[in-house]
């Protein structure tokens, strides 16, 4: 619990300390727990928000179509879409 707050206080005071630079001097710190927190936490939100925009997307198809079993099928052929674009982009096909 104590690191957890201890990289809270230290982004917060990194943040600060940029915003108010004037100097042109720039520290970094380099700490393997704070990019772990940082990358947790870039996850997550990028989680959240995926989720969010595939049901926003099924209730807008669901409410312009009229229709749940379009909504779903037309959610399949988004989802399914992702792997083939994969494979086409790396060039595995």
């Amino acid at each position: 619990m104590y690191i957890n707050e201890f990289l809270t206080d230290i982004d917060d005071k990194n943040h600060k300390a940029i915003e108010d630079d004037t100097t042109g001097f720039k520290v970094d710190l380099v700490c393997e727990l704070y990019f772990q927190k940082s990358f947790e936490t870039l996850v997550t939100t990028d989680t959240a928000w995926s989720i969010f925009s595939v049901f926003f997307v099924f209730f807008y198809l669901m409410y312009h179509l009229k229709s749940l079993f379009l909504a779903t099928v037309g959610i399949w052929l988004i989802m399914l879409s992702f792997p083939m674009t994969v494979c086409i982009t790396e060039g595995i096909l």
